[in-house]
This record gives structure tokens, C-alpha cells and sequence, in this order.
């Protein structure tokens, strides 16, 4: 068992990658990605992210099957998520953006083979 096990938090942004008006995918998965990744960079931010499937009722009813790009952070200033959620939103014409808190235990594993 690894003794250097820290209890930490982990934050996720869940973000839609269709705009909220015209229900379409306007710039492409990777173009966000770098965006996301220019962003993190920006923040000072070490970060994951993946792309997924899902579904979104909107505020007026509205069902939208889309991809969704799933960001990582552990440990992060909570205030940097917001502005990081904040920008995505505004970047990406999103009704909102989902996040996420959970408590986990992490630690680090290193090895060389010389």
C-alpha cells in the first residue's frame, strides 16, 4: 500500500459542443480541444479531458443528443474553474456548462528502468 496517498478534490466541466441557437456543432472537436488546451495553459492548469455522447434538455424543453467534452482538474483553485467554465461557455455559445466536485485519493507512482 502507498503511503503517500493524499486526499484531494476533483472538478469536471461537463460542455456541450453544439451552439444553444442553431442546435450544430459549428467548430470542430479539435479545434475545441485546443482551445481547451490554450486555455488550461493560460490558467496555469494541468487537466484530462475526453470526448463523450450525451443528452441536454435545454430550458425551453428542448432535447439535444450531442458530443461533450469532459475536462479533468485535480486540485485546482475553484475560482480558475469558474472563469475556465465561464470562458468555454462564452467561447462555445452553451446555455451552461456542468461541474462537478468529487473528493478522491491520489498519489504518485515513478520508476526508471536505469
Amino acid at each position: 500500500m502507498n503511503t503517500n496517498r493524499v486526499k484531494k478534490k476533483r472538478y469536471t466541466i461537463f460542455v456541450g459542443l453544439k451552439d444553444k441557437d442553431e442546435r450544430l456543432q459549428k467548430i470542430q472537436t479539435k479545434r475545441i480541444i485546443q482551445l481547451v488546451n490554450l486555455c488550461c495553459r493560460e490558467y496555469g492548469l494541468a487537466f484530462s479531458c475526453f470526448v463523450q455522447n450525451g443528452g441536454y434538455i435545454h430550458e425551453r424543453g428542448d432535447y439535444v443528443f450531442e458530443n461533450s467534452l469532459c475536462i479533468v482538474f485535480i486540485e485546482p483553485d475553484e475560482k480558475l474553474i469558474d472563469e475556465i467554465g465561464k470562458d468555454l461557455c462564452a467561447f462555445l455559445n452553451q446555455e451552461s456548462v456542468m461541474v462537478t466536485v468529487d473528493e478522491i485519493e491520489s498519489y504518485f507512482i515513478s520508476e526508471s528502468l536505469s
